[in-house]
């Protein structure tokens, strides 16, 4: 579970920083910081099932 956490942090951070760098250099529309919370979740969802197959 704790790993899921970290993935789904790693996640943003890569998300949020592609993005920031897309807004400055292709000026696409601003990214709402609410949608964080979900994409956080999308990641998390995104990884749980590889983990739970390699812990088993």
């Amino acid at each position: 579970m704790v790993q899921a956490l970290l993935w789904g942090l790693g996640g943003v951070l890569v998300f949020t920083s592609a993005w920031g760098s897309l807004e400055t250099f292709v000026h696409i529309r601003h990214f709402q910081p609410t949608w964080i919370y979900s994409v956080f979740w999308a990641f998390f969802i995104l990884r749980t099932p590889f983990l739970l197959r390699k812990y088993r």
